[in-house]
């Protein structure tokens, strides 16, 4: 459905004579959206809520990944299958991540990838070693020294489970049949015919003959030995 990768947005300190040449992010990190917007504005960038470190804690039954932030964030997560994976879609966020963020997995996630996916809007990608629900997702405010965070709990459970939990148009047993009544439902209603008016009954006799009768079946009998092939 997605790739994905980082828009790495650098900060330009205003003071500096000359911005630093651009060099282009590693292929992990390929920006998800290539848009004319995908490159905005230094003060544009500013108004960005800013990530600043991604960590993972947990094993293959739990398994939890943390975003830390300078502001909180608006964002909704939800599951895809074959493969499994979590998705978490945002509000553009200045993802200014350590070097190779993302590559090393851990627990039920092997590797996640996160970038720019159209204008306003950031996502993070999460591949998953294996079905998985998102059993927490929310947002810590500043506290205790801690900046805000964006938290989200996975919970490992088998295959029925994790199909159950998807929407019925991602369920891939499913798919077919939606997509047949999608097809069905646009293609444009033939015209009705209308039905020939009947015309004067038949009044001749209809007769019919049954020659199934026969061999080690012989049908039925009449008084008087008539058997049913001797008249048929």
């Amino acid at each position: 459905m997605c790739v994905a990768a980082l828009l790495c947005t650098q900060m330009v300190d205003p003071s500096a004579a000359q911005a630093p040449a651009y060099q282009a992010p590693p292929a992990y990190q390929t920006p998800l959206y290539q848009g004319p917007a995908a490159i905005p504005s230094p003060a544009a960038v500013a108004n960005f809520p800013i990530a600043s470190d991604a960590r993972l804690a947990g094993d293959a039954k739990q398994t939890r990944f943390i975003l830390d932030l300078d502001k909180p964030v608006q964002f909704r997560a939800f599951t895809l299958a074959d493969p499994y994976r979590v998705i978490v879609d945002l509000t553009q966020v200045n993802f200014q991540l350590p070097a190779g963020a993302g590559i090393a997995g851990r627990g039920l996630v092997k590797a996640f990838r996160y970038g720019l996916v159209m204008p306003g809007g950031s996502r993070i990608v999460f591949d998953l070693t294996g079905p998985a629900k998102i059993a927490k997702s929310y947002v810590l405010e500043a506290a205790n020294g801690q900046p805000p965070r964006l938290v989200l709990e996975f919970e490992e459970v088998d295959r029925t489970a994790f199909v159950q939990s998807l929407p019925p148009e991602n369920r891939p047993e499913l798919r077919p049949a939606i997509a047949e009544a999608n097809a069905a439902a646009a293609r444009p209603e033939a015209p009705a015919v209308p039905n020939p008016a009947p015309g004067p009954p038949d009044k001749r006799p209809v007769v019919v003959i049954d020659p199934g009768h026969g061999g080690v079946d012989n049908g039925t009998q009449a008084g008087g030995g008539i058997e049913f092939p001797d008249r048929v």
